[in-house]
C-alpha cells in the first residue's frame, strides 16, 4: 500500500518531506526535553463569556448578530452554565454580569442584554480585558471560553497582544468569529494559541447559514450532552407562502430535540412540524426576541419530520436550524467531522486543495452517504461540491468512511477567508462493524457492513484563508487527471497471451468530469517506465472513460511477445486538452516457459495415479510382512511344545 500511494517512493523520503526534517537544527543535546504536562479541565458547568463588536462599521451586522447570539443563548448554552456578555468599540462594556443559567427566565435575561446598536471605534483588547476581568469573579477560571464576533481591525489601544498573555496564563480559551471581509487578520492566530476555533461569516450571501453555523459549532460539545447537529438550511418566503422542508431522526439521538427559527421579527409566525399522527406548533410572539423554537418532548421517534414555516402578516428571512442530543450517554452517534487543518491556502494554478470529512457512527466507518459541502469567501462567491470516498484523487482509501474532493484552483476566486460547511446525508448507508470471532477461527477481515437507517448531518470547518490569488484564464485548462492508483491484473489467457486489466476511472481535472481517453504503457524495464513513460510501447485502448469511480476493464494482448520475461504496465488518463495524469501503479506479467510454472491435467492425472499405485503397493508390502511375523511366530511356538512332549 505504501508503494501505491507514495508513487514507489521510500519510507524515509516520505518522512524527509516533512516540515520537522526540512532545514531544522535538532538543537542542542543539552536542551531539556522532558515535558512540562497542565492538565486542565472544565467543569460540566461551563463559564462563557460572549464578546460582541459595536463599533461603527458593524452597524450593518448588529442586527443578525444579536439575533445569532440569541440561538446560542436560547437553546445551546448548557443549563448550570455561567454566561456574560460584553462589547466593546474604543473601550470594553459589561452589559450582564457572570449569569448562571437555571431557568427559561435567565435566557431571556441575558438574550435581552444583547446589544442593538453600534458606533465608535475599535479595541479588541479592551473587550477582551473586560471579559477576563469578569470570568475573575468565579472561581476555577482555566478552561472558561470567551466568543468573539468582530467585523473590523483594531484601532485602539488596549491591542490584543497586551490581554492575550492573561487569558493563556489563566487558561481561557478564545474562540472568533470573522465577519465580513475587513475583520482583523490576528483572529485566526489568537484562537490557535489559546486553544481554540476560528469561524467565518461572509456577510455578503444573502442566503447564508454559516452565521449561526458559526457561532453554535464550539459551543455543541460544551455539556455533558453533546448537541448533534442534524440540518441548518436558510428560509425565504413571502406572506401567505409556505415554505416546507424536513429531517430525520435516527435511532442514535432524539433526546432534547429542537427546531428553531432565527429571524428579525418572528410575530406571528408559524412554525409546526409533523411526523406520524403527531403535529407540533409553535407561533411567534412580539416576546420571542428574534427566536422562535419546537422543543419535541421526550425522546423523539425514529422517522422522518416535516417541517412548515408560513406567516400571514410579513415576509420571513432567516435561518432554521434542527438539532438533538444521543439516546443515552453511551450511545454511539452517527457524526460528521471536517478534518482539514490547513488554517492557509497559497494559491497556484497547480493548487492541490483537498478536502476531508470523517462520517461514523461512533469509532465505526459509514459508507454510501451523500456528503456536499458549501465553500463561501469573501467577495460574496458560493459553491457546492460533492466529496465521495472512492479511492479516487484527494481520497485515499475505498470505503473508509472519510469522504474527499478537491477544491479546483478557479473556484477559490478571490483571495481571504473561506467558510466552509459540511453536510451528510444517508438513506443506504453502511457501517464497518468489528466482528468478535472466537479463538482460532480463521478469517480475512475483522469488520461487516450493518445497514444504518436514514440520517442527516452538519458540520462546519475552521476559517481557512486563501493567499496570492491570481485570476486564471478559464479557457485554457491547466489541470490534468489525478493518477490512476487502482491499476490490477484481473485475468490471464495463457493459450492466446490475453490479459485483462481494471482500475477505477478517474477525472478530467484531478477527479471531476470525464476523461478524454488512456494512454496504456509497457516495458521489460520498469525503472525506465517509471521514469521515462513516453519513449516506451503502447497499447491502443479505444476506452471511452466513464464517470470517476466507476470501473473501467480493458482485454488486450502484448505484442511480439517473448518468453522468460517479464512486462511491466503502467495507465494514464489524459483530458481534452490533451493534460496527461501522472502514471498509475505498475503492474507486472511474467512469461514464462518452464513447465514447472504451468498446471497441466494429464501431469495431474498421472500424479494421482502414481500416488495411488504407491499406496496400494505400500498396503501390499505391509501385509506381505505381517504374513511373513506371524509365520515365523507360529514356527517358534511349534517347536517348544514338541520338545516340552519328549
Amino acid at each position: 500500500m505504501h508503494n501505491d500511494k507514495c508513487r514507489g517512493k521510500s519510507s524515509w523520503d516520505i518522512i524527509k518531506q516533512h516540515n520537522d526534517y526540512k532545514a531544522i537544527s535538532p538543537g542542542s543535546p543539552f536542551d531539556n526535553t522532558i515535558p512540562k504536562i497542565v492538565l486542565q479541565q472544565t467543569q460540566i458547568s461551563g463559564r462563557f463569556c460572549l464578546l460582541i463588536d459595536v463599533s461603527g462599521s458593524m452597524e450593518n451586522f448588529i442586527g443578525d448578530a444579536k439575533d445569532a447570539f440569541t440561538t446560542v443563548i436560547k437553546t445551546i448554552l448548557p443549563n448550570e452554565s455561567y454566561v456574560g456578555i460584553v462589547s466593546f468599540s474604543d473601550s470594553g462594556n459589561l452589559l450582564k454580569r457572570m449569569t448562571k443559567i437555571t431557568s427559561e427566565s435567565d435566557r431571556n435575561s441575558l438574550a435581552y442584554s444583547l446589544p442593538a446598536s453600534a458606533a465608535g471605534g475599535t479595541s479588541i483588547g479592551a473587550g477582551l480585558q473586560t471579559c477576563y476581568q469578569e470570568l475573575l469573579t468565579l472561581n476555577n477560571v482555566p478552561g472558561s471560553v470567551i466568543y468573539l464576533a468582530t467585523d473590523g481591525k483594531e484601532n485602539e489601544a488596549p491591542y490584543i497582544e497586551e490581554v492575550l498573555p492573561n487569558l493563556t496564563g489563566k487558561g481561557i480559551v478564545l474562540h472568533t468569529l470573522a465577519i465580513g471581509s475587513s475583520a482583523d487578520a490576528k483572529l485566526n492566530n489568537i484562537s490557535k494559541i489559546t486553544g481554540g476555533s476560528s469561524y467565518f461569516y461572509s456577510s455578503d450571501i444573502v442566503y447564508s447559514t454559516s452565521l449561526v453555523d458559526a457561532l453554535i459549532e464550539p459551543f455543541t460539545e460544551s455539556s455533558k450532552d453533546r448537541i448533534i447537529r442534524i440540518k441548518t438550511v436558510h428560509a425565504d418566503i413571502s406572506t401567505h407562502q409556505v415554505f416546507e422542508t424536513n429531517f430525520v431522526i435516527d435511532d442514535t439521538i432524539g433526546r432534547d430535540t429542537i427546531v428553531q427559527l432565527t429571524t428579525h421579527v418572528v410575530r406571528e409566525v408559524n412554525l409546526t412540524i409533523k411526523h406520524s399522527e403527531m403535529t407540533f406548533t409553535k407561533i411567534g410572539t412580539a416576546g420571542d426576541n428574534s427566536v422562535i423554537y419546537v422543543k419535541i418532548p421526550g425522546i423523539a421517534q425514529i422517522g422522518n419530520y416535516d417541517i412548515f414555516l408560513s406567516s400571514t402578516t410579513h415576509e420571513i428571512s432567516g435561518t432554521l436550524s434542527i438539532f438533538s442530543k444521543p439516546v443515552s450517554s453511551n450511545q454511539a452517534v452517527l457524526q460528521v467531522n471536517v478534518l482539514n487543518t490547513k488554517p492557509e491556502i497559497q494559491h497556484s494554478a497547480g493548487l492541490l486543495f483537498p478536502l476531508y470529512a470523517a462520517v461514523s457512527k461512533g469509532s465505526m466507518p459509514v459508507i454510501n452517504a451523500t456528503v456536499m459541502a458549501v465553500i463561501e469567501n469573501e467577495i460574496g462567491d458560493s459553491f457546492n461540491t460533492i466529496l465521495k470516498d472512492n479511492a479516487i484523487g484527494a481520497d485515499v482509501s475505498l470505503n473508509d468512511g472519510i469522504y474527499s474532493c478537491y477544491i479546483l484552483p478557479n473556484e477559490l476566486s478571490a483571495n481571504g477567508r473561506l467558510s466552509i460547511k459540511v453536510m451528510a446525508e444517508g438513506y443506504s448507508a453502511k457501517v464497518a462493524v468489528q466482528v468478535t470471532r472466537s479463538p482460532g477461527t480463521k478469517f480475512t477481515d475483522d469488520f461487516e457492513e450493518q445497514a444504518v437507517g436514514p440520517f442527516m448531518r452538519v458540520a462546519l470547518a475552521r476559517e481557512i484563508t486563501v493567499k496570492n490569488y491570481t485570476l486564471l484564464d478559464k479557457n485554457i485548462d491547466l489541470i490534468p487527471p489525478c493518477p490512476i492508483l487502482t491499476l490490477q491484473l484481473s485475468n490471464i489467457r495463457n493459450e492466446d497471451n490475453t490479459y485483462t486489466i481494471s482500475w477505477y476511472a478517474v477525472g478530467d481535472d484531478l477527479d471531476r468530469g470525464n476523461a478524454t481517453n488512456y494512454d496504456i504503457r509497457y516495458s521489460d524495464n520498469l525503472k525506465n517506465l517509471k521514469i521515462d513513460p513516453e519513449h516506451h510501447q503502447t497499447i491502443t485502448s479505444g476506452i471511452i472513460p466513464k464517470e470517476p469511480g466507476e470501473t473501467e476493464s480493458f482485454v488486450f494482448q502484448i505484442p511480439n511477445i517473448q518468453t522468460n520475461t517479464t512486462y511491466y504496465i503502467a495507465v494514464r488518463a489524459v483530458d481534452d486538452q490533451n493534460n496527461t495524469g501522472d502514471l498509475s501503479n505498475i503492474i507486472s506479467v511474467s512469461i514464462l516457459n518452464d513447465q514447472y510454472w504451468f498446471e497441466d491435467e494429464n501431469t495431474d492425472s498421472i500424479s494421482t495415479a502414481l500416488l495411488v499405485g504407491i499406496s496400494i503397493g505400500a498396503v501390499i508390502i505391509v501385509v506381505i510382512f505381517i504374513v511373513y511375523v506371524i509365520t515365523l511366530i507360529k514356527k517358534k511356538n511349534v517347536y517348544r511344545i514338541s520338545n516340552h512332549a519328549i
